[in-house]
């Protein structure tokens, strides 16, 4: 079955966590929310352009919190929030300096994780009303850390730790604080932004390279 028409190229893709609705980001600025069952549009969330440019927004990266809210990532280096259930932005983070390329969240939707090209990882929760002043519901940066020495083109996110790999030829494994880096190994340069996978059993990590792939223990 055949969708709307996006409206510039399709950069990433987001499925809702009921797997109701889809959500499709792309390189003029727009992320169309569709549902699923018959692919047509629903919501149309506008980013525009940069600051200070006439460039428009190009949304590298995206994914679902929960059934109704998704966070996005884009040349901008911002995280925002969206309730895609209305089409409002909810809140917008700059939590880097050049474009976001990758978003994972962990397996209980606790934690919200954001790299890309100023090799940056970024660590996100939600603000509990004890936690602070901001409201709950809010979501701020409680960790960041930088363990490669260039650009991050993929990440992985399970329970118990923090996959990513990037131009530098470096996959590391850190803790889900970012405080500790428990493996780093080598390889080819990380080739694209959607190669790191996990295994279905949690014991793998798929890597696709610039001229193989490799299985990682």
């Amino acid at each position: 079955m055949a969708s709307d028409r996006t409206d510039g190229r399709v950069l990433s893709l987001a499925v809702s966590r009921d797997g109701k609705h889809l959500a499709a980001g792309d390189d003029v600025g727009c992320v169309r929310v569709m549902e699923v069952r018959l692919m047509r549009t629903q919501q149309r969330l506008v980013l525009g352009h940069g600051q200070g440019s006439r460039s428009p927004v190009l949304v590298w990266a995206s994914t679902f919190i929960s059934d109704t809210l998704l966070a996005t990532g884009d040349s901008e280096g911002r995280v925002q929030l969206w309730s895609t259930a209305v089409g409002v932005l909810l809140q917008t983070l700059q939590t880097h300096e050049a474009d976001i390329l990758a978003l994972s969240l962990d397996g209980n939707s606790a934690s919200l994780y954001a790299t890309g090209i100023d090799h940056k990882v970024v660590r996100l929760q939600e603000v509990k009303p004890s936690e602070g002043k901001q409201a709950a519901g809010r979501w701020a940066v409680t960790t960041e850390h930088r363990y490669h020495t260039h650009d991050i083109r993929c990440m992985e996110v399970t329970n118990d730790a923090v996959y990513t790999g990037g131009i530098d030829a470096q996959i590391t494994r850190a803790s889900p604080t970012l405080t500790k880096i428990i493996k780093a190994s080598f390889y080819d340069r990380v080739w694209d932004r959607s190669t790191c996978c996990q295994g279905p059993a949690s014991h793998c990590l798929r890597v696709a390279v610039e001229h193989h792939c490799s299985i990682c223990p």
